[in-house]
């Protein structure tokens, strides 16, 4: 009998005379009999017309039969006359295979079989001798020393068993007719798998041995043990002693650290009363901007060292009061408001109470929101997005309520790789070589601070996605100490923050790169550097006897060279999208800039960078920090060189056209030149622009490289 319902749609139930119902469905009829809670299901293979009948198609006559309307007409019976089959039918196991292959059939298969360790898988097919409507045969099967019950299987005929253990087993197989009559006895047969031959007892007797060898080596090992565990030891001492001697340089630093504030403060201090007294021509005051800013930087990493010097030795100290941090949140935005519309980013802060009191240390939770915003500024791009959202939070553990600060960016995130790092001291995330970096400390300091509230500070990030830092400070003062708490919030020290405001770093943005600005009768420099105090300053030594086109890396610098008529480029190295080395072999090896001169200047010394700069056909290298009038020199003697090459050009071309030596791919040019001139000298329809086809290039660069290679320009200048 079926113990319930097969997957199908029941269209219609109708109850007989016999204690049983009788529901119509998609597949067939099926009767639950209401005293054994039994189901029995009757298809087309019984005698009916259709398996799929029509929905509420039903009705019992007073003769007691049932009629239910199907889709191939009326199926109607007396459900009293419908017969049982009671034959019991006899099972067998007609065929085994070992392996996935064959193994026994038919009458060769014994009541008991004998496999080696390795004959481990085998199949049983089996049938059942009931041929009334065989097809609705249902079968079961168990093997004694591995299932625990039957497996019905329904109208399957074979069984299957993988990676038995060695042991005896009795397979057992019993069927039921088509109306759920079984033959318990069923048929069996005895399976026993050997077991391999490093089980056997004389490799138990080998694995004695062994044993008792490896006894021995173990002894002899650990007197060796003891003698590496005291060589140890004594490492450690010395790993100890390297870190005293370096918690020493660090206390050396810190203090010489301490030694610049001094002559620092009286850096600052004069020139912030100069700047407030606008002292100076305007030329003077944006000097004194600059050194001001920079000075303030200076200022802010030693600032940062001491920090976290104190927080290595435990002694930064926590003096908190109750303050709102919402509008504590939104001056220190407005601090960046500044950058982020010279940058035009998407600088936004979020918060659905306008008064939110907690208790916290404004000077150190000021340092921690300045860093990451820093961070965020840092590598957000231009129009990128960055977002504060202050909000609470309750944990569904303890009911314990934060405030929580989310800092959003979607510059270039964190590898996955590191994420887990980020917080450790000194670590530094190995970008492009040519991206400049911080110290490691300042997201190790921020970490110490938050630790320091009692909170936690938490990372989301997806390369090339962006970064969500998470901050979460608890409300209320439990969790402080009592000397960590103050009545009134102290006032912030200027000195400490006058650094840390963003705005003083902005500069006005730099001037269009206007063709129709170029005065043709003075030098055309082009500027690349991606700092822009470092651009204007070079810009500011050069820019009254010279036109200046800036660019912020060599990507950009590449195209203005293309497109202008420049006569010498100074570039940085360390930039990012294109380095300055990467720049000088472009220019150098394309024909329409080959005869522009580059001066490099760059932060490293060392003799490899200034090998690798002239291995690029860099016609001069000038290492940071320079001094300006060696800079203006320098540029001086390069343009003048050109000037001496021109002249040259103008002397071989007048007197010896023949006989001009070919020495660079500027000579090159101009051998070309002349060679097709000659050629068509008596042509009389030979015109530039056939010229122009010959040598390749179009006609604003053909005319841009003659121009730089033939005309003089630098006399009226020098």
């Amino acid at each position: 009998m079926e113990e319930g319902l097969p997957n199908q749609v029941i269209y219609t139930v109708l109850p007989d005379d016999y204690n049983n119902l009788w529901f119509s469905t998609n597949k067939g009829l099926s009767r639950l009999n209401l005293e054994s809670n039994q189901f029995k299901n009757f298809d087309i293979s019984d005698g009916i017309s259709s398996n799929e009948f029509n929905y509420n198609s039903k009705i019992k006559l007073q003769n007691k039969e049932l009629m239910f309307g199907s889709t191939n007409g009326i199926v109607f019976f007396n459900p009293n006359k419908i017969l049982e089959n009671s034959f019991i039918p006899p099972v067998y196991v007609t065929s085994v295979s070992v392996n996935n292959k064959p193994y026994l059939s038919g009458s060769s298969i014994n009541e008991k079989i004998t496999l080696n360790h390795n004959q481990n898988v085998f199949n049983f097919n089996f049938i059942a001798l009931s041929y009334s409507k065989s097809e609705k045969n249902e079968y079961a099967y168990r093997l004694d020393g591995f299932d625990k019950n039957w497996n019905y299987i329904g109208h399957n005929k074979s069984a299957t068993y993988t990676n038995l253990d060695a042991g005896n087993y009795t397979f057992r197989v019993k069927a039921s007719n088509n109306d759920g009559l079984w033959n318990e006895k069923g048929h069996s047969i005895y399976i026993t798998i050997l077991p391999p031959f490093w089980k056997t007892w004389w490799a138990y007797l080998i694995y004695s041995i062994l044993i008792i060898g490896s006894l021995f080596l173990i002894r002899k090992y650990s007197l060796l043990r003891i003698y590496e565990k005291n060589e140890l030891k004594q490492e450690r001492l010395e790993k100890q002693k390297i870190e005293e001697i370096n918690r020493l340089k660090l206390t050396l630093f810190t203090n010489i650290s301490h030694d610049f504030r001094t002559p620092l403060t009286l850096i600052i201090g004069p020139l912030e009363r100069m700047l407030k007294n606008n002292e100076g021509s305007i030329s003077i005051q944006n000097q004194h901007k600059t050194m001001y800013r920079n000075a303030s930087v200076l200022l802010q990493l030693i600032n940062q060292l001491l920090d976290f010097r104190k927080s290595e030795t435990g002694k930064l100290k926590l003096r908190a009061s109750e303050n709102n941090i919402v509008s504590f949140i939104e001056n220190i935005k407005k601090s960046f408001d500044e950058m982020a519309d010279y940058r035009e980013i998407d600088f936004t802060f979020k918060s659905k109470d306008k008064h939110i009191d907690i208790w916290f240390d404004d000077v150190n939770l000021k340092k921690v929101i300045f860093n990451l915003l820093s961070n965020a500024f840092k590598f957000t791009p231009n129009n990128g997005k960055i977002r504060i959202k202050l909000s609470t939070y309750t944990k569904p553990k303890n009911l314990k309520q934060f405030i929580q600060i989310e800092i959003k960016d979607d510059g270039k995130g964190i590898p996955k790789k590191n994420v887990k790092f980020i917080f450790d001291r000194f670590y530094q995330i190995k970008r492009d070589e040519n991206s400049r970096s911080g110290t490691g400390i300042g997201l190790a300091l921020v970490k110490s601070i938050i630790k320091l509230h009692k909170g936690s500070i938490t990372v989301k990030s997806k390369e090339k996605e962006g970064a969500t830092f998470v901050i979460q400070l608890p409300f209320g003062n439990s969790h402080l100490q009592k000397e960590q708490i103050v009545d009134i919030s102290e006032e912030v020290n200027e000195a400490v923050f006058l650094q840390d405001n963003p705005i003083n770093y902005l500069e006005e943005k730099p001037k269009n790169n206007n063709i129709e600005d170029i005065d043709d009768n003075i030098p055309t420099l082009l500027l690349v550097e991606d700092n822009t105090e470092v651009r204007n300053f070079i810009k500011q030594i050069f820019e009254n006897n010279h036109n200046i086109l800036e660019a912020e890396n060599g990507e950009v610098a590449l195209e203005i060279a293309k497109n202008n008529s420049i006569n010498l480029i100074i570039s940085d190295v360390m930039m990012p999208i294109m380095d300055g080395i990467e720049l000088c072999e472009k220019i150098k090896t394309d024909v329409v800039t080959s005869h522009i001169p580059v001066l490099l200047l760059t932060a490293k010394t060392s003799k490899e960078s200034q090998k690798e700069g002239y291995k690029a056909s860099a016609d001069a290298y000038l290492t940071k920090p320079f001094d300006a009038s060696i800079l203006e020199q320098k540029v001086m003697n390069l343009l003048q060189t050109r000037l001496n090459f021109i002249k040259k050009f103008k002397k071989d071309i007048i007197l010896k056209p023949k006989e001009l030596e070919i020495t660079s791919a500027d000579e090159i040019f101009l051998k070309k030149c002349i060679t097709i001139v000659e050629e068509n000298i008596n042509n009389s329809e030979f015109t530039i622009v056939d010229l122009i086809n010959e040598i390749g290039m179009s006609r604003s660069a053909f005319y841009r490289k003659l121009k730089a290679l033939t005309r003089s320009i630098y006399n009226r200048v020098y």
